[in-house]
């Protein structure tokens, strides 16, 4: 509320401003997209004994800083799990280009507007697999929108036979 003194009294004008909140972009590149919340991630002809990765990036673009509370692997409760693996998932930093390099994620934070945070997301299946593997990644923050914001991994390892005689480029 202004108060101005005219030459007719004292005018009171009251002022109203949308409050601004943090707001999130989450993409897998190399597509440049943003994805949904819920969106599904396929990581699919993988070898037994190799590993395929997926990187997300999480970007504040907002006019206010994005606060990531946690990013975590949902376990088969649908809560973090206590490590950085789930099945045969596994969530890293963003600079681990294979999984023997995989650094455990740090905490992520605070992201100040137009700043961006990488992780990634290893599929390693250890044995062949008929069924498909799901896992979820959850990315907790503080936007209006999306303050649970959800991805959806599914794995599926290359098996050979005759029909599949190449498996994963080999």
């Amino acid at each position: 509320t202004v108060d101005f003194q005219t030459n007719i009294g004292v005018q009171r004008v009251t002022l109203e401003t949308p409050e601004i909140q943090a707001q999130i972009k989450v993409t897998a590149p190399p597509e440049s997209r943003a994805l949904m919340s819920g969106a599904e991630i396929a990581l699919n002809e993988v070898t037994v004994g190799g590993a395929a990765r997926a990187q997300v990036r999480i970007q504040s673009i907002g006019l206010v800083s994005v606060d990531v509370n946690s990013v975590c692997l949902l376990n088969s409760e649908g809560q973090c799990a206590s490590g950085d693996r789930v099945g045969s998932f596994q969530l890293c930093d963003g600079s681990s280009e294979t999984l023997s390099g995989c650094e455990f994620l740090p905490e992520v934070g605070t992201l100040l507007t137009g700043a961006t945070e990488t992780i990634s997301v290893f599929y390693a299946p250890r044995a062949p697999r008929v069924e498909p593997e799901r896992v979820n990644l959850l990315i907790r923050n503080n936007s209006i929108e999306s303050p649970d914001f959800a991805l959806s991994f599914v794995g599926q390892p290359c098996v050979r036979d005759e029909l599949t005689p190449i498996c994963g480029g080999c």
